[in-house]
Parts: C-alpha cells; structure tokens; sequence
C-alpha cells in the first residue's frame, strides 16, 4: 500500500510539471510572436498621448448624421487606442450641454497601432433635433469634448450639433 502512495503523488508531481513547462514554452512563443507582430519595438505600443481631434466625413440617414470624430497621433512614435471614446457637447460657455454619447457596439473593439501622424475614427451618430418634441434635445453645442480611453486629457474640436436621444459613439476603428 505504501509502494501505490508513493506512486500517485510521483505521477501528479510529472503531470504539474509538465504542465508548468507547456505553459512557460506557451508563454514564450507568444512572447516571441507578440514581438514579432510589432517589428521587436515593445516601447512602441504604449497608450498614446499626444493626439488630435478633427470632424472627418459625414453622412446621413433615417433622422441620423453619422460623422467621424477623427483622432490623430501628433506625437513622434507609434502608440496603441482601443475602446469606446467618451464624447461630450459643449456649448459656448465650455459647459457640456445634454447627455454624453451612448456606446454603439457596431464595431468590435480592437487594438489601433497609430504610427506618428497616423489617424483613428469613431462614428458619433447625432439623431435630428428636429425630429424631436421641443425640449428634447440639447442646446446646441459648438465644441466636442472627446476623452480616448486610457487617457485623461480631452481632446476638443470645433463641432456644431445636438445631443438627442440616441447620441452615440462607436469603438476606435483605424483609418479617418
């Protein structure tokens, strides 16, 4: 009896080893291809910091004008965005006027690698004042206050509209 004790607690002790070594060889070639990925530059993917904002193109369609809010790395090296941008109106005073966008989960979130100069968008959907009761919809605003997530300075940008019920903001997607 004592012989199969031994036994089990060696064969559980091989087995936590061998795990514990495909999970640091695991480790390392993800390591490895992460590396790969960003041409071996691991400073590079820091969250950016020296951004931005502009209004891009715009379209509309059924009651909405969907327009890019386009976000720009005016710094010297490559950085990362990822995520829902928090978007506000302000009005003339700098006050924020009516509610904040909505999240609108059109576009799955993704890692932007933004190279200096490089440009990222989200399509802020801004619901027409007048197909609203009056009172519904802000003040408009003349200025977009935009936080990027992982940052705590905001971006603003000459911008002239309402916030109405359905003021949304979709996820970072490359490109302007």
């Amino acid at each position: 009896m004592v012989h199969a004790s031994h036994r089990e607690r060696g064969d559980a002790g091989v087995i936590a080893l061998i795990l514990v070594l495909l999970l640091l060889i695991s480790g390392g070639a993800y390591w490895l291809w992460y590396k790969n990925q960003h041409n071996g530059n691991i400073a590079a993917l820091s969250i950016c910091s020296t951004l931005s904002l502009s209004q891009g193109s715009s379209e509309g369609a059924a009651g909405t004008i969907y327009k890019h809010a386009v976000i720009t790395n005016t710094g010297t090296t490559s950085c990362v965005l990822a995520g829902y941008p928090a978007v506000f109106m302000l009005g003339g005073g700098g006050t924020q006027v009516g509610a904040g966008a909505a999240v609108n989960s059109l576009y799955p979130v993704t890692n932007i690698t933004l190279a200096p100069g490089g440009e990222a968008h989200a399509i802020v959907a801004y619901p027409q004042q007048a197909n609203f009761p009056a009172g519904e919809c802000s003040a408009i605003g003349s200025t977009m206050k935009l936080y990027v997530p992982g940052t705590t300075t905001a971006l603003t940008a000459p911008w002239s509209d309402y916030s109405c019920p359905g003021f949304s903001a979709t996820a970072l997607q490359a490109g302007s």
